[in-house]
């Protein structure tokens, strides 16, 4: 999942996104290509699944 996406899915803006990966409160990026940087949709969901549990 882009960046884009995965801020859309936890409704949060693109840079409190890269905030929470900065502090560590977010799983790492894959390595596409050089230019390239994604999420695996399953990691993200496993996220949200994680939040929603500690509620």
């Amino acid at each position: 999942m882009s960046v884009q996406a995965v801020a859309e899915r936890l409704g949060v803006s693109i840079k409190t996104l890269w905030r929470m990966r900065t502090a560590g409160d977010f799983p790492a990026l894959l390595t596409i290509s050089r230019r390239s940087k994604r999420w695996r949709p399953e990691i993200v969901e496993t996220y949200i699944e994680e939040l929603e549990e500690k509620g």
